[in-house]
């Protein structure tokens, strides 16, 4: 077996390779399950969701709330700066973008572009990134999970969609961003029983549910009876497996064989290989007395299976053979001492609750503080007994004695001052969430002084911003990863006469194939980055080719300028006709003036004959 097994599994005499791998994936689903990084996620992702949406509170403390007559009050100011962070994050419009490593590799760049822009719309690419960079925000990550959908096995589907974090569990030795040093990374579902049976008919829920009776050590729970749901786990998992490398004979490059493989390999090599040549056409046969020196190594290989508790639904390779997961992972900010992930409303919380917490006491302190009371000597309030009945109407008039108030013989006594105290601490409270999270008033477009000049204030928000380094920083490496997943099914799925289709023309795939490069293997060819992809963009680029036009005139044709310029599709058709009419017009213009010349040099011809 050239499949490396884990020490630390238990493997019973007879057990088949499923039963192996069964066997490995629950001990990972329970590792991770336990692990104190997946278990401090969901805690604290929890309280950060629950703070969003006005639910700081336990039951327990407003229960205590209720007992004292206390208000429940709750002054988000969390919500806001979540919103306006989401909001900046749409509003860059940053875009992948694969760029050419030298001149040679551009047109299939520019294939590769128009294909993966093409993608990117048709699978909503751009929403789906939007969405776990919000959850990110709000429960510390997410996640982005590329698929194949061969519902229709002739021409499958690409597909994207967001999990939520609370349904991930990643290796917890895991450490890098993009989970290149991760063993497995699973996801759960809970599914009706015809759900699961609709696609894995061999799935006997029975079994799951005597299984999760009869355990009496701790196992991942696979079955909730209340909604009478079953789990699914789908795992990506990475093997490490004893490969033989060698110079092909037949290629002439490195290439690798299993090591279980290699004698069969020796084999055939000795009896002759038969193969096309590749130029001619014809057959030639390659064959070795000795097999080729070869190297042993172990080469770590992607593969992915579905299981519920003890049953194998269905497992597979790596789809893409890239090696890498299908899943981009997109976190706010790390702590690394628990290895998890932290939202940005997990630093605001303690404020809000202080925040929370004062200004009910300040409104209980409103409520309960004792009003003035009217002091007066005996004979002194004319209308007493109406003062008793009606003070509270805004037209009552208070008679008093001649002198009362010149004796001092009637007054009002002092109402408790409340401690100013309360006002430090709500400020303090409030700058301090500005702080942790980035988002200060001229960022909420709160205008906080009508002197400044404007680019002291752009100048200060700049400033702010680099508060949210970290956070923007892993947004765009995650839709650089992403770019690159969706890049390598593109070039394992999409056969060419699609490419061709989304182009609109075979040009660039003529220039791909006498370049050499091929669209399938990109790697030393197209780097991917970002850009601001957006109106300005084209209206410069359009800007751009005019000024070359206007250089030198004849040079960019005015179908390039306009497919750059916000124009309706009837307006570039005219314009189109316009210029083919005028084009004509010329070429006819040209067409006489040669017969005009010719007609005139054989009338001089005839004349000098004469």
């Amino acid at each position: 077996m050239d499949e490396i097994i884990d020490s630390g599994i238990s493997i019973p005499d007879g057990a088949s390779k499923d039963d192996i791998l069964l066997e490995k994936l629950n001990k990972w689903l329970r590792e991770s399950e336990d692990s104190v990084s997946e278990i401090e996620y969901r805690k604290r992702s929890k309280i950060s969701y629950d703070a969003y949406a006005d639910r700081p509170d336990t039951q327990e403390i407003l229960d205590k709330l209720a007992e004292q007559s206390r208000p429940p009050n709750v002054f988000n100011e969390i919500k806001p700066k979540v919103n306006m962070l989401v909001g900046m994050g749409a509003q860059l419009r940053q875009t992948p973008k694969m760029v050419p490593v030298e001149v040679t590799d551009e047109a299939v760049t520019e294939l590769m572009n128009n294909t993966y822009k093409f993608y990117r719309t048709k699978l909503k690419v751009n929403r789906t990134e939007m969405e776990c960079f919000e959850h990110t925000i709000k429960g510390g990550r997410a996640y982005q999970w590329y698929y194949v959908d061969t519902e229709n096995p002739f021409s499958p589907k690409l597909k994207s969609q967001r999990v939520a974090g609370r349904d991930v569990y990643v290796d917890p030795n895991s450490v890098e961003y993009d989970m290149s040093d991760a063993w497995y990374v699973m996801r759960q579902k809970w599914l009706k029983v015809d759900e699961v049976q609709a696609f894995w008919p061999q799935f006997n829920p029975t079994e799951i549910e005597g299984f999760s009776k009869v355990s009496s050590t701790y196992t991942p729970t696979y079955f909730l009876s209340l909604p009478d749901l079953y789990r699914v786990i789908e795992c990506w998992y990475r093997v490490v497996i004893k490969y033989k490398w060698f110079i092909s004979p037949i290629t002439g490059k490195p290439d690798k064989v299993k090591a279980s493989e290699w004698p069969i390999f020796v084999k055939k090599l000795k009896e002759g290989i038969k193969i096309p040549d590749q130029k001619t056409g014809e057959i030639r046969t390659i064959q070795l007395d000795e097999p080729p020196e070869a190297i042993e190594r172990m080469v770590k290989e992607v593969r992915y299976a579905i299981f519920s508790s003890n049953v194998l639904l269905e497992q597979g390779d790596d789809p893409i053979g890239k090696g890498v997961f299908p899943v981009v992972q997109y976190g706010a900010y790390k702590d690394e001492d628990n290895n998890t992930w932290d939202s940005v409303i997990k630093a605001m919380i303690d404020p809000q609750n202080g925040l929370d917490t004062v200004l009910r006491q300040l409104i209980h302190l409103l409520q309960v503080s004792p009003k003035p009371i009217l002091m007066a000597e005996i004979g002194q309030i004319i209308n007493e007994q109406a003062y008793r009945e009606d003070s509270s109407s805004p037209n009552f008039i208070l008679d008093l004695a001649q002198g009362a108030l010149t004796g001092n013989k009637v007054r009002f006594s002092d109402q408790p001052a409340i401690s100013p105290v309360y006002t430090a601490l709500i400020d303090v409270f409030k700058q301090t969430m500005k702080d942790v999270s980035g988002v200060q008033d001229s960022l909420l477009g709160i205008q906080t002084t009508s002197r400044e000049p404007g680019v002291t204030v752009q100048l200060r928000q700049q400033s702010a911003l680099a508060v949210l380094y970290s956070l923007f920083s892993n947004f765009r490496e995650s839709r650089v990863q992403g770019a690159n997943i969706l890049m390598s099914f593109i070039q394992k799925y999409v056969p060419d006469n699609t490419m061709i289709r989304i182009e609109g023309s075979t040009e660039l795939t003529q220039l791909t194939a006498e370049s050499g490069n091929s669209i399938r293997d990109t790697e030393f060819d197209i780097v991917v980055d970002e850009e601001m992809e957006n109106s300005t963009i084209r209206l410069a680029t359009a800007k751009m080719l005019t000024e070359i036009e206007q250089a030198r005139p004849g040079s960019i044709p005015p179908d390039i300028i306009t497919s750059y310029l916000p124009l309706p599709l009837t307006a570039k058709m005219q314009i189109r006709e316009y210029n083919d009419a005028k084009a004509q017009q010329d070429q006819e213009r040209f067409d006489q003036q040669i017969e005009m010349e010719k007609l005139k040099i054989t009338s001089k011809t005839k004349q000098t004959k004469k």
